[in-house]
């Protein structure tokens, strides 16, 4: 066995950060139509809890205490639970301004 490999950071980069989130994000729908009659519309327009809690870099019991306490608005669906893209970016941002 070799170890001479150059050991990864502890931690991910800023830009890992920016990447995952820039994943989340989905452009506005843009129909396809395959048929006149139905118009296809992009899937992933909500992440999933387990998603969003690793773009954002924090386990899922902070993700829901922070839902919890409304700092970031979910959509649910029946007893499932997803989170706005747009939602996301406007909590990170409220956080760099310093405020709630």
């Amino acid at each position: 066995m070799s170890y001479d490999a150059e050991p990864s950071p502890p931690f991910p980069s800023p830009q890992h950060n920016t990447q995952a989130i820039r994943q989340l994000t989905v452009s506005p729908p843009q129909p396809l139509a395959v048929s006149p009659q139905k118009p296809i519309v992009p899937v992933n327009l909500l992440a999933k809890v387990h998603d969003t809690a690793r773009a954002l870099e924090i386990s899922e019991r902070t993700l829901w205490g922070l839902t919890k306490r409304g700092e970031i608005p979910c959509v649910r669906i029946g007893r499932t639970v997803r989170y706005d893209p747009k939602d996301l970016a406007d909590f990170i941002a409220r956080k760099k301004r310093g405020g709630q």
